[in-house]
């Protein structure tokens, strides 16, 4: 979004995601203009997310809905943390994660070059922590013209309330 837009945040029913976009900009989500990213669903952290199991069956319902619709998936892993989850890895099989040691995707070099070639304008973004490098991957995407699509039900946080403030 350019300086002194007018950005507009949201809610709709089905699925449940925020979108942030100018409003001259609106536009439906296409397969041919979308990429998925999917953050930092891992291990341990994954372990101390509030509502895992709700969680774990929108992330699963949304990289299979991907994956039919031919939208490439994009799976990031903060460093040291260990591997995709493997209910979530094994969905996206053939898919390389992103090592990152950043909270935001777009302050990685690997990961930027990698959307860039895309050429992909919409990015729907799931994972966690949804106040950490949920937030601040969706805030770089915007400053940077990306169309970007939350997906509510499909992000997370430790608590109930740090996820309500990042949404």
């Amino acid at each position: 979004m350019a300086s002194g837009e007018i950005g507009l945040l949201v809610r709709t029913p089905m699925p449940v995601t925020w979108s942030l976009f100018n409003r001259k900009e609106r536009k439906m989500l296409t397969s041919d203009q979308s990429v998925l990213f999917v953050i930092d669903v891992q291990g341990n952290l994954y372990e101390s997310m509030h509502d895992k199991l709700f969680l774990m069956e929108n992330l699963k319902k949304l990289v299979s809905g991907a994956m039919v619709f031919k939208v490439p998936v994009t799976v990031t892993e903060q460093i040291k943390i260990g591997p995709t989850i493997p209910e979530i890895a094994s969905l996206t099989a053939g898919v390389q994660p992103f090592t990152k040691g950043e909270f935001s995707c777009l302050g990685n070099k690997n990961i930027m070059d990698h959307l860039r070639g895309l050429k992909k304008r919409q990015v729907i973004v799931s994972g966690i922590e949804a106040h950490v490098c949920v937030y601040q991957t969706v805030m770089g995407l915007l400053e940077s013209g990306y169309e970007v699509h939350v997906v509510a039900d499909a992000v997370s946080s430790r608590t109930q309330r740090n996820r309500e403030i990042a949404l």
